[in-house]
């Protein structure tokens, strides 16, 4: 017994069972970081969809929802390389891109309305400095006009929508399909062990 305790077949023994553990700790590994990666992809395209239905039955305004996309599926696609076909790969990847499009072109009519908002008072602006210019001599008259002016300008509130931005994101909206329902999404589910 103890001459076998002494040889290198003990020795063998013992580095085959480390390598043995080795190994499983690094395929438990894998799998836990493929099963995380893949719940939050879910979550964050679950989101999505939410958000997309709402732009689809409200349309994109200056009120829609931000998106906010972290874009889990850039930081994670690398896990799911060979778990995914080429089609289904492809599928998520187009998803969050229209969603990227569909967000900057919400961005872009906030930006327009804000635009708009700016304009708006820089013209009631120069129309008050105009009345106060033209008629210097009537304080009576420069506070008529004023009253004029701010209760006519207040009462509009039309604003500058523009249209190309919602042209191309309603065109995007109506054409994306809900993942989760697709083999991809199907397959997410399994890996993120979620129905």
């Amino acid at each position: 017994m103890v001459e076998f305790l002494e040889s290198n077949t003990l020795t063998n023994i013992i580095q085959f069972i480390a390598a043995i553990v080795a190994l499983l700790i690094y395929y438990l590994k894998i799998m836990h970081n493929r099963r995380d990666a893949a719940k939050i992809i879910l979550l964050e395209i679950r989101r999505l969809q939410d958000l997309v239905d709402e732009l689809r039955e409200n349309g994109l305004t200056k009120e829609s929802k931000p998106l906010n996309i972290s874009n889990s599926w850039e930081k994670y696609k690398h896990i799911f390389v060979r778990k995914l076909d080429s089609d289904e790969f492809n599928l998520i990847s187009d998803y969050y891109e229209k969603c990227e499009i569909i967000e900057n072109s919400r961005k872009r009519i906030v930006n327009a309305f804000d635009a708009s908002l700016d304009e708006k008072a820089r013209v009631i602006q120069n129309k008050l400095a105009e009345n106060i210019l033209e008629n210097k001599d009537s304080e009576d008259i420069i506070s008529n006009m004023r009253q004029y002016f701010l209760g006519k300008y207040s009462k509009e509130d039309y604003t500058f929508p523009p249209s190309h931005p919602t042209r191309i994101s309603e065109k995007i909206i109506f054409s994306m399909h809900d993942i989760t329902t697709t083999t991809a999404g199907q397959k997410l589910k399994k890996y993120a062990k979620v129905k």
